[in-house]
């Protein structure tokens, strides 16, 4: 019956499609993907967990393991080098079973920020396109991706000149475009504009005063 189960489910692995991720080899696991480990003719150890925001799992027998950023071989790989110390010759696979969505996010001096859903090899400038381009007051040259505890600086003039290559994106990446510091002087005078207007009516009023 175990013989049975390793074949169905090594079938499963090869053959399943899956929506979003394309169910390729090279598929990296991400924070909130549920896999099943299974190991071999070991039922009372395989289990069905979800990947934790910090990108680990929690794993019987061995401390906590980082999964996330791993394909399936690297974290079966992984799993099968701590379980050697328990049990002889492990043969462990890891299936996915269900994939997080996978989606990116642009923020500030674009037309369209939002939340948008990921591609296959989708590029940075893919997304401004989608995202409707830089706003008037959109510092191109200093993008920020935040990914997660990194903030990578890009400068998309260079990409779009063609004197870089574009980057790919990965899932929650969350891409900053800023302001530039004339159009943050600009803000800062309409918020003050007001303030001055008032005061200067409060002098004209007083010097009319003395008079």
């Amino acid at each position: 019956m175990c013989i049975l189960r390793f074949v169905f489910l090594t079938v499963l692995i090869l053959i399943a499609p899956v929506e979003a991720a394309d169910a390729n080899e090279d598929y990296r696991l991400q924070a909130g993907d549920d896999i099943e480990i299974f190991v071999w003719q070991n039922p009372d150890i395989s289990r069905t967990l979800t990947i934790e925001n910090n990108g680990e799992i929690s794993y019987i027998l061995m401390e906590n393991i980082k999964a996330a950023g791993l394909t399936r071989e690297e974290l079966a790989a992984k799993i099968t080098e701590k379980l050697s110390s328990y049990i002889e010759t492990p043969k462990v696979s890891v299936i996915v079973k269900k994939f997080i969505r996978r989606q990116v996010y642009i923020i500030g001096q674009i037309n369209k920020p939002g939340t948008y859903p990921l591609k296959k090899d989708m590029r940075l400038l893919e997304l401004i396109a989608l995202s409707g381009s830089f706003s008037d007051t959109a510092n191109e040259n200093k993008l920020e991706i935040i990914r997660g505890d990194k903030i990578i600086k890009i400068n998309a003039g260079t990409i779009m000149r063609r004197e870089k290559d574009d980057m790919i994106l990965e899932a929650g990446d969350i891409i900053n475009v800023p302001r530039t510091a004339l159009s943050n002087t600009n803000v800062a005078i309409r918020q003050i504009s007001p303030l001055l207007t008032f005061i200067t009516t409060i002098m004209t009023i007083a010097i009319l005063i003395m008079l």
